[in-house]
């Protein structure tokens, strides 16, 4: 005997279902941009496509509400205040629809953001609105069923106290926009009251470039990188530098001038440093390419593993992208970003003529005696010409970032003979 399942939403608006598959999909159909998380691809459409905030946004119910002020309460803390979880009792009041809820607890989300900034740094924060549904019992007509219902906001991150406000519409949206997708799916069920509203903080720190680090062992036998070995808080920019004017590729140059700072102090160049902060964070790549339209950064991160050889144990390194230009440019510039504890440090990979992926491909493991390997950026596989990277890149680029892994055995077998026994019921769900 087999029992099947089907659970199927299907909803009546078809404005909302845009709204919601492009949420899903982290693709801005405005622009046609892909986005790591949908926390970010709410940040972009509110500053650059703010009619998408008037599409579909109408009162999940109209009627009465309270319009009182309610205070967020503590209700736990962990690790010296990095995770917070605040609540706010929203049962003494009525709010019919979400515009109220928010209203009534704007102030005090706003100063709590507000402190925890101040004190933690950046943070990342989600809402949830706790709703009690009614509607008419499918069993017992005539009467009435009360149920409550989880509804959640993205996942946003908040780095300056001015970006707040902007947050809160926007989890106030989320939440108002996931309520009326629910009313609308034919289920008869509707909002009786708003029970309570919980926020959750994590502190949020972002990898900043910062002084001299010293290139670890297993990468420094690669000779894949410039390391520039600055004393200040200016790494990103002397690797620009190092990779515009490649005064490491000339061979009568002493190597101690090359990772010299001061080499590229007085460098002429175009580039608009006063378009971003110091110590230079990922985060404010997208600022920099705005105001540089001739330059592409793609940073790269890496972990090392233990690998196990007969007679040693051995370090080897994992390599993935952090952040990608999808942009063609004049320039391109490959970066890694070394992390030793809370500091960072950016370094150049380092090119060539003929081969603009020539670091990258190096501290893969890529490149071969008498072969060289370009490498996709994207999902760091290789081709062995240019043309057929352009023609992969195509395809790739509309993909998320990605690190491809193989499995190390050449053969697998099937092992797990228990599962090809009959059972007496087999469940299908489909969620």
């Amino acid at each position: 005997m087999q029992l099947f399942f089907l659970l199927l939403a299907v909803s009546s608006d078809p404005i909302l279902n845009h709204e919601l598959e492009e949420s899903r999909n982290r693709f801005c159909f405005f622009c046609a941009v892909r986005f790591r998380n949908a926390g970010d691809l709410d940040f972009h459409r509110y500053v650059f496509h703010p009619e998408f905030f008037q599409m579909g946004n109408t009162p999940v119910q109209v009627g009465g509400g309270s319009s009182a002020n309610i205070a967020l309460e503590l209700i736990q803390s962990a690790g010296r205040g990095i995770v917070r979880e605040y609540e706010a009792d929203l049962t003494q009041h009525v709010f019919a629809d979400t515009e109220g809820v928010f209203n009534s607890i704007l102030a005090s989300m706003t100063d709590i953001m507000r402190a925890a900034l101040t004190e933690i740094g950046g943070l990342k924060t989600i809402v949830t609105t706790q709703v009690e549904m009614t509607r008419e019992s499918r069993i017992n007509p005539g009467t009435f069923e009360s149920e409550d219902f989880p509804f959640h906001s993205f996942l946003h991150t908040c780095l300056e106290p001015s970006a707040i406000p902007k947050l809160i519409y926007m989890m106030k949206h989320k939440i108002g926009l996931s309520i009326q997708t629910f009313l609308t799916d034919s289920s008869g069920w509707r909002v009786k009251r708003f029970k309570s509203l919980q926020q959750r903080m994590y502190r949020f720190q972002m990898d900043k470039g910062a002084g001299w680090m010293k290139t670890p062992k297993s990468i420094v036998g690669k000779q894949c990188l410039v390391n520039i070995r600055n004393d200040d808080e200016f790494c990103f920019m002397y690797s620009i530098l190092a990779g515009l004017f490649p005064i490491y590729r000339n061979a009568n140059v002493r190597w101690e001038k090359k990772v010299d700072p001061r080499t590229y102090c007085d460098l002429p160049n175009e580039i608009d440093w006063n378009c971003i902060n110091f110590p230079m964070t990922i985060d404010q790549l997208d600022k920099f390419h705005h105001f540089n339209p001739q330059i592409a950064v793609n940073v790269f991160g890496y972990e090392e593993i233990d690998e196990l050889d007969p007679l040693w144990v051995k370090k080897k390194i994992r390599v993935f992208p952090l952040y990608i230009c999808k942009e063609i440019r004049q320039t391109v510039l490959d970066l890694l970003i070394l992390i030793d504890g809370d500091r960072a440090h950016f370094t150049l990979l380092k090119q060539s003529d003929s081969n603009p992926t020539e670091g990258l491909s190096k501290l893969l493991g890529k490149s071969e005696r008498n072969t060289e390997k370009f490498v996709c950026r994207f999902c760091l596989n290789y081709s062995l010409s240019q043309s057929h990277l352009y023609n992969h890149r195509e395809f790739c680029m509309a993909l998320e970032l990605q690190r491809t892994t193989l499995p190390k055995k050449t053969f697998y077998t099937f092992k797990e003979i228990r599962k090809t026994l009959p059972v007496p019921f087999v469940i299908y769900c489909d969620f």
